[in-house]
C-alpha cells in the first residue's frame, strides 16, 4: 500500500494537492499498519498535499486510529463521512481551519 501509493503521488510531481482515503473497508489498524499510513500521511504532506480519511466506519479501525496518533496527525476535521464531502470541504486548498 505505502510504496504504491507514494510512487503515484511522486508521479505526479507536485500535481497532487488532496489525497483522501476512502477507508469503509479498513475493519481493523495493527502497529505496521499503523506505521505505514503514518509514513504515508507524512509523505503526501511533504509531497504538498492534505491528507483527510472518509468513511471509516469500523469502531475497531476509529480506536486503533486514536490510539496510534493518527487522528492527531491528520487532524479530527480532515475525517469525514464521505469521500464527496471530503472534497467538497479541503478541494480549494488549506485554509487555516482544514
Amino acid at each position: 500500500f505505502k510504496r504504491g501509493f507514494c510512487d503515484l503521488v511522486d508521479a505526479r510531481k507536485g500535481d497532487v494537492k488532496l489525497v483522501v482515503l476512502e477507508a469503509s473497508n479498513i475493519v481493523e489498524i495493527d502497529y505496521t499498519a499503523a506505521q505505514a499510513l503514518i509514513e504515508t500521511i507524512t509523505h503526501c504532506r511533504n509531497a504538498g498535499a492534505i491528507f483527510a480519511i472518509a468513511r471509516m466506519e469500523s469502531v475497531r479501525a476509529q480506536a486503533a486510529l486514536a490510539r496510534f496518533g493518527i487522528i492527531d496527525l491528520v487532524g479530527p476535521q480532515r475525517i469525514f463521512q464521505s469521500v464527496d464531502s471530503a472534497v467538497r470541504a479541503l478541494h480549494s486548498g488549506p485554509p487555516e481551519n482544514h
